[in-house]
């Protein structure tokens, strides 16, 4: 299977601050996150290994749209 890319819709970039730039590439091997903005990346265990932890909805933190669209 090839890589495949998925935008994460509403996303914010753990590196930047940037909403709506953040997505996943997927293979049958591995998964990685990224950030078209920046240079942020990040491997996730595609197994559920003690990485896919970074996934969890912890990890993320709700957005206001209006605040986030001033920012731009």
């Amino acid at each position: 299977m090839a890589s495949k890319k998925q935008f994460i819709a509403g996303a914010v970039c753990p590196g930047c601050g940037n909403l709506d730039t953040v997505y996943i590439v997927k293979s049958d091997t591995a998964q990685s996150r990224h950030c078209t903005r920046c240079d942020f990346n990040q491997s996730i265990g595609v197994d559920g290994g003690s990485s896919q932890s970074s996934l969890q909805a912890g990890r993320w933190r709700p957005i206001n749209v209006e605040d986030a669209l001033k920012r731009r």
